[in-house]
Parts: structure tokens; sequence; C-alpha cells
């Protein structure tokens, strides 16, 4: 009996590299980001929060891989909103899908993602 394989869990290796390798994430693709971040404060991952969030403003359906607090150097809180898109094949809705990903976030929450 040919039992079939069970599916990789591509987003969960990212979240976990993102859990160990935040700073490293940020200073590659979001310097000014990683700059301005106090790294002696270590950053806080809100799981539990994210998913309330996310519920609680109807984005169920649209992931967001972290939510991440962290101290600024001039001061002050900062909470990351972190999506992680790793495409292994060609997807002909990709530019659509991030789009509406992005116009979403900007609706429902007031702030403007960065890309």
């Amino acid at each position: 009996m040919n039992v079939p394989a069970s599916p990789i869990d591509f987003d969960g290796a990212w979240k976990e590299a993102l859990d160990t390798l935040l700073p490293d994430f940020l200073a590659l693709l979001f310097l000014r980001v990683h700059a301005a971040i106090d790294w002696s404060h270590p950053p806080e991952f809100l799981d539990k929060e994210l998913d309330q969030l996310s519920a609680g403003l109807g984005m169920a359906g649209l992931v967001v891989d972290k939510l991440v607090w962290v101290r600024r150097r001039a001061g002050g809180d900062l909470w990351l909103l972190v999506h992680v898109e790793v495409q292994s094949q060609r997807d002909a809705t990709f530019a659509e899908r991030m789009f509406a990903y992005y116009a979403s976030r900007s609706s429902s929450t007031g702030c403007r993602p960065s890309a």
C-alpha cells in the first residue's frame, strides 16, 4: 500500500529561520530598519498576539509570518509585521497576490507596508 507523502512545510521552516536570523534578515533586506533597532534588547516574537490581531481585523486568510516587538535606538517601541513569500516555481498570479496583500495591509491597519 502506497502512503502519500506529507507535504513539506516550507513556511514553517522560514518562520523558524526568522526566529533565529531576524537581525541578519533585516540587515540584508531592510538595512534602515535594522540600523534603527536597539539590538541590546532582544526582539520579542508575538505569535499569539499576531493570531488575535489577524482574526480581529478579518485578515485570517492573508498570512503575516511574524509580529515582532523591538526597541528603537531613538527610544520607543516598534512592531514589525514580517511576511516572507518564497516561490519555488513560476506563479502567474504572484504580482497580483502581492499587490492585494499590500493593499489589504494598508487599508486594514492604516500602516504602509515596506517591500
